[in-house]
Formats: structure tokens, C-alpha cells, sequence
């Protein structure tokens, strides 16, 4: 019975450590501008201390990088009728060019419903804020 909880307790460990570092989902909401409401495709973000944004953001939330490290952002395309992608812009992609976010060129766009796994390594000496 120990050995068996033990397992379980153990591949718990290991499940819990095979989540993205942030998710990020698309969809579109009304947004106000100049007091005038206006459709809009948005960003909700989840951060890794599991805390939700409110309300979407245009652009989409603030993600923190450490150059060197490699980082895994799961972005679910929850718009009704239409593709989606992230170009990551600034970030070279040499180790993961399928990661750039570029529709068509580099991968293919995100349908609606589905989500799709952006995996990269940030480059030393390519720090700064990217926009």
C-alpha cells in the first residue's frame, strides 16, 4: 500500500511539472477606445501562479523571460470563425523557427477551438523589451 501511494504521489509530482508556463487565450470581446465601443480581438492571460485576468487586454498581458531559459506558452484560439497565431517579435528563433508565429511560413495558423504549443529557448544577449 506505501509503494502504491508513493507511485501515485510521485506521478503527481511529475504531471504537475508538465504545465506551460503561461497560457494565453484568444478570443473578442467589445472594447472601449476614445469612448466608443468597438469589437476587438483580445488576449486573456493565465500567469504561473495560476492567477486569471479579469478582463482581455489589446494588446495581450504583460509575459516575463529570462534570456537562456526555455519557456513553453500554450495559446488556445478561442475566436468563433477564424485562425489565430502569436508572432513573437523581436525573439530569434534559431533553435525553434516553427515557434515564430508567422501564419503559413513558419507554421500553420491556429484553428478555431484548438490550441497550439509555442516552445523556445530565449538567446543570451537578446534581452530587452519586445513589443
Amino acid at each position: 500500500m506505501f509503494t502504491l501511494l508513493t507511485g501515485i504521489i510521485s506521478l503527481l509530482s511529475v504531471v504537475h511539472a508538465w504545465e506551460p508556463d503561461y497560457i494565453l487565450r484568444v478570443s473578442e470581446e467589445t472594447i472601449y477606445t476614445d469612448c466608443s465601443p468597438r469589437n476587438s480581438v483580445v488576449v486573456n492571460g493565465m500567469f504561473p501562479l495560476r492567477a486569471w485576468l479579469t478582463v482581455g487586454t489589446s494588446p495581450g498581458p504583460l509575459l516575463r523571460f529570462t534570456e537562456g531559459e526555455h519557456y513553453w506558452v500554450r495559446v488556445y484560439n478561442d475566436l468563433p470563425h477564424e485562425n489565430t497565431t502569436i508572432h513573437w517579435h523581436g525573439f530569434t528563433q534559431f533553435l525553434s523557427p516553427f515557434s515564430d508565429g508567422t501564419p503559413q511560413v513558419s507554421g500553420w495558423p491556429i484553428p478555431p477551438g484548438h490550441f497550439y504549443d509555442y516552445e523556445f529557448q530565449l538567446q543570451m544577449g537578446h534581452y530587452g523589451t519586445y513589443w
